[in-house]
């Protein structure tokens, strides 16, 4: 994954860790929650369980000195991981949403959440500018 660790600004052969849950709302699966990070963790059964994000729950995020960078939303097609854990068909669009963690000046993780494409609607509240940078997207 070296895209992954040119965005946490990490050797390429640096092991990666991936945690990722499902969200329920209604009793139905709504979206992913997905970290990834070059950090030694320990994953606890709160994990599974809790509200919390997951950023949270692993410790990558500290209260007032974590900000999210690097913000970016695309459509992709959802692997078979995805499509179970979504109810989805393999190769269905999914909305994917995503961050790089910053915690004290350090690029702790990647957050991603994806969603059914067909089930939501993004609503840009507060501020009426924003800085939007449209990106052609790499094959891969």
């Amino acid at each position: 994954m070296p895209s992954l660790a040119e965005a946490l600004e990490i050797d390429p052969g640096e092991p990666l860790l991936k945690v990722s849950r499902v969200r329920l709302v209604n009793g139905r699966p709504f979206y992913v929650n997905e970290v990834v990070t070059h950090k030694s963790l320990m994953v606890s059964e709160d994990v599974v369980s809790s509200e919390k994000p997951l950023r949270q729950l692993l410790g990558l995020e500290a209260p007032g000195e974590t900000e999210f960078v690097d913000r970016s939303v695309e459509v992709e097609r959802a692997t078979p991981y995805l499509a179970a854990s979504l109810g989805l068909a393999v190769g269905d669009p999914v909305i994917k949403s995503g961050n790089v963690i910053l915690t004290r000046g350090e690029r702790v993780g990647i957050e991603f959440n994806y969603f059914d494409a067909f089930r939501v609607r993004f609503v840009l509240a507060g501020a009426s500018e924003y800085k939007l940078k449209i990106v052609e997207k790499e094959e891969g």
